[in-house]
């Protein structure tokens, strides 16, 4: 993937998820960071996935499906490298 295995990023996953899921759980976050970092897909095409895998999860939870979705955003967009 052309990533120099000894380069650090960082990201306040755990902050992030606190502020739009409401939880200290930085799993759906560092999700968005990965994609960044790695460039292992399509930005616009994971989040499609992700939604429509939070759509199965959590049916009509909007309020879950839209702050997993702004997490993802938030840490794709706030990784950065240390």
């Amino acid at each position: 993937l052309g990533i120099d295995p000894s380069q650090v990023f960082t990201v306040d996953a755990t902050g992030i998820a606190r502020e739009c899921i409401g939880r200290p759980i930085p799993n759906t976050p560092m999700l968005g960071a990965l994609v960044r970092v790695t460039g292992i897909m399509d930005y616009d095409k994971f989040l499609a996935e992700m939604q429509n895998l939070l759509r199965s999860k959590f049916g009509d939870r909007e309020d879950l499906i839209s702050g997993n979705v702004a997490a993802i955003s938030r840490a794709f967009e706030e990784v950065q490298s240390a």
